[in-house]
């Protein structure tokens, strides 16, 4: 029969894998809509993550409806299989928000590097799981989860090493370092993508690479309760990172198409844009809305009027609110109607 932390335990790991499974179709669908690669890869990354738990899950509806345990070899699989994908996926969105300025041959080489480590940490993993990976079974079978850990300075370890944990620094300087520069709603979702890097994977390290219950002098089931509330809330955090906001441009208001981390303009239209900032900002290849600098295979619009600089999105997502400039009211798309104010508010 479970034992009480036993049923603790199944239950959040349960709770936690089904709301990875929810955010990660919701992006999947998202993406779908909007077109966006970078958020469908969002996605697949959180239902990787999610992954990482299949084996505690299986191994979680036993105890509770059958009162036995997954066997040991198919658990082992099924938690750190799913590490290979999520680094090359993760690669993939690394590329794409934060070195999108990298030349093209050194994008596609950072990819290869870490397919191929992937590669060879899934070949190792099926070839050494009995020596790589250790196991914590119950004393009585299904009173509570087995837990396992990979075995540290084994050849599978290594190749996590060597992948995963350089880019979960990388990627949480990259929000830190993009949250100071940043400013309004970037730079809320980019603080929220850094708590969800040091709440998930701090508290997933410890949930992986050690035994809980033997790493904190706490009672028994305590320390893992915690590990696993903690990581349950990073997963909020990271849908609300991710969530669409409503953006407010002059009196008018819109939803953007993908989530604004993703594809933000501003939080206001300002009414008192002076030609000297327009003239700096066009100078410097910065887009007047999002405040991006513009580099690389981006598209720019110049408005033939006023000369504001915008990067294509912004410029997109104009002609789409009303097809006017937002500093001088001039025609953006003439081949498109201009819409009045009524019709904006009209089509909302």
């Amino acid at each position: 029969m479970p034992s009480a932390i036993g049923v603790i335990n199944a239950l959040t790991v349960i709770i936690w894998f089904t709301l990875g499974l929810i955010w990660g179709i919701f992006s999947l669908i998202k993406s779908k809509k909007s077109k966006s690669y970078v958020l469908f890869s969002m996605g697949l990354a959180v239902l990787f993550i999610s992954f990482l738990y299949s084996g505690l899950v299986l191994d979680s509806l036993l105890v509770l409806f059958t009162e036995s345990n997954l066997d040991t070899n198919i658990h082992g699989i099924l938690t750190f299989f799913w590490f290979g994908p999520l680094v090359i996926i993760g690669t993939y969105i690394f590329n794409e928000l934060i070195a999108m300025n990298f030349k093209l041959w050194l994008k596609y080489l950072i990819l290869i590097y870490f397919s191929i480590i992937s590669i060879i940490f899934e070949i190792l993993l099926f070839l050494t799981h009995s020596s790589s990976i250790i196991y914590k079974i119950p004393s009585e079978p299904g009173q509570d989860l087995i837990d396992n850990i990979l075995v540290f300075w084994t050849p599978p370890f290594y190749m996590l090493a060597i992948s995963l944990f350089p880019g979960i620094i990388v990627f949480s300087l990259s929000f830190l370092y993009g949250g100071i520069k940043s400013s309004g709603i970037l730079r809320k979702k980019l603080i929220l993508l850094l708590i969800t890097f040091a709440v998930f994977f701090g508290f997933g390290s410890l949930d992986i690479a050690i035994f809980p219950l033997d790493f904190f002098n706490l009672p028994k089931g305590t320390s893992i309760i915690i590990i696993r509330v903690f990581m349950i809330i990073g997963g909020f955090i990271f849908f609300f990172s991710l969530k669409e906001e409503s953006i407010k441009a002059s009196i008018k208001k819109f939803k953007s198409e993908e989530p604004s981390l993703i594809d933000i303009l501003t939080e206001t239209k300002s009414k008192d844009i002076s030609q000297e900032k327009i003239l700096a900002f066009r100078e410097q290849t910065i887009c007047l809305i999002c405040e991006r600098e513009i580099q690389g295979f981006i598209k720019i619009f110049l408005c033939p009027q006023c000369e504001a600089l915008y990067c294509e999105r912004c410029a997109q997502k104009m002609i789409e609110m009303s097809n006017m400039c937002w500093i001088c009211d001039e025609q953006i798309d003439e081949s498109k109607p201009v819409k009045q104010d009524n019709d904006i508010s009209g089509s909302l």
